[in-house]
């Protein structure tokens, strides 16, 4: 798995930003290497990220959110 990869999920869910659970679920691989993967592309700007409080956590998973603020990755 490589960033191509964490790519082409967030190009196939383009109008939501997804964690990088989510992502790594998605790719059926460990978040810890997606993370590895997702700093580097936020770094080179190809994604971007946005932080979100657990408040708007719940409302964004429909009370199914961890209980502390959480990232979320998309591309534009």
């Amino acid at each position: 798995m490589g960033q191509g990869e964490v790519l082409k999920v967030l190009e196939r869910y383009k109008n939501k930003p997804l964690s990088r659970i989510q992502i790594a679920e998605l790719l059926n691989e460990n978040p810890c290497r997606v993370s590895h993967h997702l700093q580097k592309l936020v770094f080179h700007q190809e994604v971007k990220i946005i932080e979100i409080s657990r408040i708007q956590a719940k409302d964004y998973f429909k009370g199914n959110a961890p209980t502390r603020r959480m990232r979320l990755y998309y591309i534009s």
